[in-house]
């Protein structure tokens, strides 16, 4: 028994150009079938559809469940201000003394790097810096000085008595500043790199 393959292939895939005896695919018809199989077999043609599997594999939201997410309280909740510091061990000792007067509670302590937050959760971390031919001038472009809040005016007097017994450069001895509030009660002093502070009660 013979069997015409032209005749085959044009009944099964319909894509082939049965008016010729040649085997070329007749593009247009083809397409048109497919898309009418995309049709009536939406359902099916989707689950084996290679981005329909890769959006449900790797795209698709997952659901998160908050349950389990770590509370997590930040120290800073304030924000925070950081200082790169020429000589670290020269400047942690300078710094912890000064934020203990304070009452700021240490929140990291590294060899590089250390950090303190004050009770109502600003925080200040001084860190070792990478550039350390560089030097702060103050007026400069960049930080003009640094203020820490105090919580009196004998607070203010006490640090600045510290100050001078370990030498350190003041720029203002304290003083009321009544153009800025009534209450403005500060000391202006430089840490070992120079950077300006300042001790304010207002």
């Amino acid at each position: 028994m013979k069997i015409n393959l032209l005749q085959v292939l044009h009944k099964h895939c319909k894509y082939i150009n049965a008016t010729s005896n040649d085997l070329t695919p007749n593009t247009d018809t083809y397409w048109k079938r497919r898309q009418f199989f995309w049709r009536r077999n939406n359902q099916k043609e989707r689950k084996g559809n290679l981005q329909s599997t890769i959006y449900r594999r790797f795209c698709r939201p997952k659901k998160i469940n908050l349950n389990n997410m770590p509370n997590i309280t930040p120290y800073d909740p304030c924000g925070h201000t950081k200082l790169a510091v020429s000589d670290y061990k020269k400047s942690y000792s300078f710094y912890a003394d000064i934020f203990e007067e304070l009452g700021y509670k240490q929140v990291s302590n590294k060899d590089d790097h250390a950090g303190w937050a004050s009770p109502e959760g600003y925080a200040v971390l001084i860190a070792q810096a990478k550039i350390t031919n560089y030097q702060y001038k103050f007026d400069a472009p960049g930080l003009h000085h640094f203020c820490l809040k105090s919580p009196s005016i004998e607070m203010v007097d006490q640090i600045y008595q510290s100050l001078l017994k370990k030498g350190t450069f003041i720029f203002d001895a304290p003083q009321k500043y009544p153009e800025y509030t009534d209450k403005y009660y500060a000391v202006y002093f430089a840490d070992p790199d120079g950077i300006k502070l300042e001790v304010a009660y207002y």
